[in-house]
């Protein structure tokens, strides 16, 4: 019995998308795991406990100030040496850092420093 086109164009799409998905978690597990460390900016958010919810809920987040991003930086740098970090996590809800909890940055080969304001900083910008 023989395929109609459709039937094997389909098929081929299919098969194209399962490759790349392989593609894709080989290239995450063995590659990305081993080799890149991420730093997001985004988790360097002021922690502000100091101030009231309503404060916190009208601070300008889209401000390079309301990133603490020396710790960045020194983190980095750290990093940079070959050291590990533990990095805040920010609480996008309640405008905070989770004081009991941080993320452990291992040194990696490559190392990407994401977020919108990176650019920002001169001292930040000059390490990269």
């Amino acid at each position: 019995k023989r395929q109609s086109r459709t039937s094997l164009s389909s098929n081929f799409h299919r098969h194209c998308k399962s490759i790349f998905f392989h593609f894709l978690l080989i290239y995450h597990n063995f590659l990305v795991q081993k080799n890149v460390a991420v730093l997001p900016h985004d988790n360097y958010y002021r922690h502000r406990p100091d101030l009231s919810d309503e404060e916190r809920d009208n601070i300008n987040f889209d401000h390079p100030d309301s990133l603490e991003t020396e710790l960045l930086c020194t983190h980095l740098q750290a990093l940079l040496r070959g050291e590990e970090v533990n990095i805040p996590v920010y609480n996008f809800t309640t405008h905070l850092r989770q004081t009991d909890r941080t993320i452990r940055i291992r040194p990696k080969p490559i190392i990407l420093v994401e977020g919108i304001l990176i650019l920002h900083d001169p001292v930040l910008r000059s390490m990269m």
